[in-house]
């Protein structure tokens, strides 16, 4: 009896679980459906915005590339414009036709190429010396080592150009003498209290007279140098220095 009553109860027993696992593999397969359905709608809608991203992206990359290259293009007619101008403004001071400075042209040319200086910013720099009454070949025996002591102090070049030129007149060198000039008011700036400012200050007062008197401008300088490690101030120094 006991055996008998057991198997009914086996077979019920099957009988529910059957019948979970059965539910059990309807629910998960019915998700799976559902999960798959929507997996495939959530990928076809990345997709279309994925593509649409492209199509704009295409116009605005080309519009990007076009907005690059225009601007570098006016930036080029620019610099050209500018280089132009200044050069028109050298045959001014010089009293020739633009045609007549093809040497000082090649010249800033060739510094705008090689030194951290444009060709424009060069030809402002000849202008300098233009107006000082150097002529084409004087200038071009200054240009080089004008530009060199204006990189080595971090002056302007039209203020290393004026400087170095009223100097050569004061001292009454001659324009090959720009890079002796040059050598000693770099030296004298970086071993001293002077600088650009302090030498243009002072110069313009003492060159005229020390020059009468025989004093060269390495004698000059080396004095002004000594009074600016004292204390003195531009106009002071010249003052003092120009009395003695």
């Amino acid at each position: 009896m006991p055996a008998t009553v057991q198997i009914p109860s086996e077979f019920r027993a099957k009988d529910k679980f059957s019948h979970v696992v059965k539910k059990m593999t309807m629910g998960v397969s019915r998700f799976s459906k559902t999960g798959v359905k929507y997996m495939r709608r959530f990928d076809s809608h990345v997709t279309r915005s994925f593509n649409k991203i492209k199509r704009m992206a295409g116009p605005l990359g080309t519009f990007l590339g076009v907005a690059a290259l225009l601007g570098a293009l006016s930036g080029a007619v620019q610099i050209t414009a500018d280089y132009e101008a200044a050069n028109s403004n050298l045959a001014a001071v010089l009293g020739v036709n633009v045609e007549q400075t093809e040497a000082l042209q090649k010249s800033s040319r060739r510094l705008g190429a090689t030194t951290a200086f444009t060709a424009g910013e060069v030809a402002g720099l000849q202008t300098e010396y233009a107006k000082l009454g150097f002529t084409e070949t004087e200038i071009l025996k200054a240009t080089d080592s004008t530009l060199a002591l204006a990189a080595a102090t971090r002056t302007d070049l039209g203020q290393a150009a004026a400087q170095v030129g009223a100097t050569i007149r004061a001292f009454n060198y001659d324009a090959s003498e720009a890079a002796r000039i040059s050598d000693v008011f770099a030296s004298s700036t970086s071993k001293s209290a002077l600088n650009m400012e302090f030498l243009n200050t002072a110069m313009s007062i003492v060159a005229p007279v020390a020059s009468k008197f025989g004093f060269s401008v390495e004698e000059v300088t080396s004095l002004l140098g000594s009074l600016a490690d004292s204390g003195f101030d531009a106009s002071s120094a010249a003052t003092a220095t120009r009395n003695i």
